[in-house]
């Protein structure tokens, strides 16, 4: 499209789109073309459009068509196609020619045909809200696809209300409500205060599935044998009041060192919960969510010293000591409580879209080894019962690093 509004911009030759012979555009307007073209160069569409807006607002810009035709494309290109199909009017207007002045009629026509107007209202004038808008029918010319996802990360960060729009022809949601925009004609649609700020925008949350994978380990005085092991996460999260609350499914290929015999793992690890967090909007489609959660499992893997004869059961505790019979390993039952906080990106204006993000969680693990249980023994392969006494507890502390998709739906 940048190269679409150099076109125009280099487009119009005065002694060739109708204008008298030696007729020469005014200095300053000739000045906020050359700009225009300057900074359309570089990628400036934003500037290249405000130079010829305010040339547009002086006496000698009003009346040159080549300057409306300019501004025509660029406000093209920022995605204002009411604007753009105006000014083109404009343009052919001030052009005597007649086969110039209908190749821009024509281009006019063809925005006006293909785009409609919507106005979104509040309760009030003046009122500033972040909305959510969202394309509900399939959008088949890239440039429509462009600057309605151009228009709905600009929504995200607030727009003043009214706000008017013209937008491709199809079916879309605003906060979540449907309206369709027909060529030519002009749609509104009223919000309500409960849709609007803070309320409006929690109302768009929707249920997620979530899939996350990454590592995890334990520290702590009765962690330090610990290696970082794999973990996976599914997850159901459904917003509530504002909130979002989710239960979860964790799974872990736990993995440790043993005293004398090396690596060890095992996939026993699981563990089910509960988690409530609040999304917090950080800048077009990134969003932070801190979590509180609460997750019942079980830990393998758990060091204990133990004394006694294999075959009479070991009577084991939680601190291993040099002088012990046996070094054995067992697995306890643990309450998790735990703090995450994510990172998310969510294509913007989608409520119903694939996200991708990163989280990062601390875990504090209270458990106690599963008494009378079994152990697996560092020695050999073979496993023995044991007992532990009524006080014997296991502290870690666990972190998690996971990388998650989630996929958003009504």
């Amino acid at each position: 499209m940048i190269f679409g509004l150099l076109a125009l911009l280099s487009l119009w030759a005065p002694s060739a789109r109708g204008a008298e012979p030696g007729q020469a555009e005014d200095a300053a307007v000739q000045h906020a073309l050359d700009q225009a073209k300057l900074f359309t160069r570089r990628g400036w569409v934003e500037d290249a459009r405000a130079e010829l807006e305010a040339a547009a607002a002086t006496p000698a810009g009003a009346e040159s068509a080549a300057l409306w035709w300019a501004l025509a494309g660029a406000r093209l290109t920022v995605c204002d196609a009411e604007g753009a199909w105006l000014a083109a009017e404009r343009a052919a207007a001030l052009i005597d020619d007649a086969g110039t002045r209908a190749e821009i009629l024509s281009f006019a026509a063809d925005l006006r045909g293909q785009h409609g107007v919507l106005t979104v209202s509040a309760p009030h004038e003046g009122m500033f809200s972040r909305l959510q808008l969202e394309p509900q029918s399939m959008l088949l010319n890239p440039e429509h696809k462009r600057c309605v996802e151009a228009l709905s990360l600009a929504w995200t960060h607030g727009v003043s209300l009214p706000a008017r729009v013209a937008l491709p022809q199809g079916d879309y949601a605003v906060q979540g409500q449907a309206v369709t925009v027909t060529p030519g004609a002009e749609a509104s649609l009223p919000l309500a205060m409960g849709q609007l700020g803070a309320k409006g925008f929690s109302a768009l949350q929707v249920s997620r599935l979530e899939l996350a994978s990454g590592v995890s380990t334990l520290f702590g005085p009765q962690a330090a044998h610990y290696a970082p092991s794999l973990e996976l996460q599914v997850a159901f999260t459904q917003p509530v009041a504002g909130w979002l609350v989710g239960a979860t499914v964790d799974w872990s290929a736990r993995s440790w060192v043993m005293v004398n015999a090396g690596p060890a793992a095992s996939a026993r690890s699981v563990a089910g919960g509960l988690r409530v967090g609040r999304e917090l909007m950080i800048g077009g489609p990134l969003a932070l969510r801190p979590t509180l959660g609460y997750r019942y499992g079980v830990i393998p893997g758990v060091a204990m010293g133990c004394v006694g004869a294999s075959g009479e059961g070991l009577q084991c505790d939680t601190t291993p000591d040099p002088d012990d019979d046996w070094a054995v390993y067992a697995s306890a039952l643990a309450h998790i409580p735990s703090a995450e906080l994510s990172m998310n990106y969510r294509r913007a204006g989608r409520t119903t879209a694939l996200g991708l993000g990163v989280r990062a969680g601390v875990d504090l693990v209270l458990g106690a080894p599963q008494s009378p249980g079994e152990a697996q023994v560092t020695t050999r392969e073979l496993t023995v019962r044991y007992a532990v006494d009524d006080d014997a507890a296991f502290r870690a502390l666990g972190l998690r690093m996971l990388a998650e998709v989630s996929v958003a739906f009504r």
